[in-house]
């Protein structure tokens, strides 16, 4: 509801949800992190940001996994994934 009170119309919204969601489920299975992903949304300028960030260090992932994950993170037009030793944030920014 908030997301479509902001004027984002269904698709987008859905599409921003699936992806806040993915990113989610990376950190939670991928981090290796003792302490729970942090997910944070807001409005400002004509767009949402969703930013979804962990503490931990990236899981190598098995050769033959699909990383379908990332394909639907990478969707959203204005995605970025950003890691260092401090842990990942995936921001998601879409335009209303």
């Amino acid at each position: 509801m908030w997301l479509e009170s902001a004027g984002l119309v269904d698709g987008a919204a859905a599409g921003l949800i699936l992806a806040a969601h993915e990113a989610a489920a990376n950190a939670l299975s991928h981090s290796r992190s003792a302490e729970p992903p942090l997910l944070q949304a807001h409005e400002a300028g004509g767009s949402i940001t969703v930013e979804v960030t962990d503490s931990g260090t990236w899981v190598p992932l098995p050769r033959d996994h699909p990383c379908l994950g990332l394909a639907i993170i990478e969707a959203v037009p204005g995605s970025s994934i950003e890691s260092d030793a401090d842990g990942t944030r995936v921001r998601l920014t879409q335009r209303l």
